[in-house]
């Protein structure tokens, strides 16, 4: 061949293997970078935010939104978002669609009217409309038989939330219930004070000789701290001393 003819030849066969190169390195390498770049986002985090508000940030990254269901929740506001799919701070890539899940606010139950009932069906009613039992509060009253449901708090027909607590006051009959504050460690004035404000009365009282505790204070009694117990009952107390001959009993 000639030799002329030759070497326009390869310097055309070069060009075209260079821009075929160029080409493929475009393709392979920067549309790869490109598109990578404008398909890939951030999910941003909207747990907690307002559906609307949470709609406007997601929309905001080019991504779709759906509002996928909704649930009753005690922790999450109502119309406030509860979950999200996909979560946030994950990639995906443009108009991914986002699942939101909404609250519904606290599922509210109506505190049933549970005046005259015995305690025990009173806490079963309670249990059943998946309330919570709270404090059972015992009170005179002359018009409800003993050990039956005076009153609730919250009244009956309130709405509360599910779960929420209901307070019972139950009748003592003519009666009433009072519990035993601790007398330990008071003197005997401070004792006698204190059982007057619990409509409560000193019994016996007798000594006995320790060190463990000063004397002249408290240092048994009967019934103990937190007994249930009638108004206008007795309190027996020990007195502690550092007479060890000292065991008279004061009228």
């Amino acid at each position: 061949m000639n030799r002329r003819f030759f070497n326009p030849l390869i310097y055309i066969a070069t060009g075209i293997l260079g821009i075929a190169l160029g080409f493929l390195v475009f393709d392979r390498v920067v549309m790869r970078v490109v598109v990578r770049h404008n398909a890939d986002i951030l999910v941003p985090k909207v747990v907690g935010m307002e559906f609307e508000e949470a709609k406007k940030v997601l929309e905001e990254k080019k991504l779709r939104v759906r509002r996928y269901r909704e649930e009753y929740s005690s922790d999450f506001p109502e119309g406030t978002v509860m979950f999200q799919v996909p979560r946030g701070n994950l990639m995906v890539k443009r108009e991914k669609e986002v699942k939101l899940t909404v609250s519904l606010g606290s599922q509210n139950i109506t505190v049933p009217e549970l005046k005259g009932y015995s305690l025990r069906q009173a806490k079963f009613i309670i249990e059943e409309k998946k309330l919570t039992i709270g404090d059972t509060i015992f009170i005179e009253d002359k018009n409800i038989p003993e050990g039956n449901v005076v009153k609730t708090e919250p009244p009956g027909g309130e709405n509360i939330p599910i779960g929420g607590k209901v307070t019972l006051y139950v009748s003592s009959g003519s009666r009433a219930y009072v519990t035993t504050p601790t007398f330990l460690g008071l003197s005997i004035d401070e004792a006698k004070e204190l059982a007057k404000k619990n409509r409560l009365k000193i019994g016996r009282i007798k000594y006995h000789f320790t060190v463990a505790v000063e004397p002249q204070t408290v240092y048994r009694q009967s019934p103990e701290p937190g007994t249930r117990t009638y108004a206008g009952s007795s309190v027996s107390l020990t007195i502690s001393t550092n007479n060890p001959q000292d065991t008279s009993e004061p009228q």
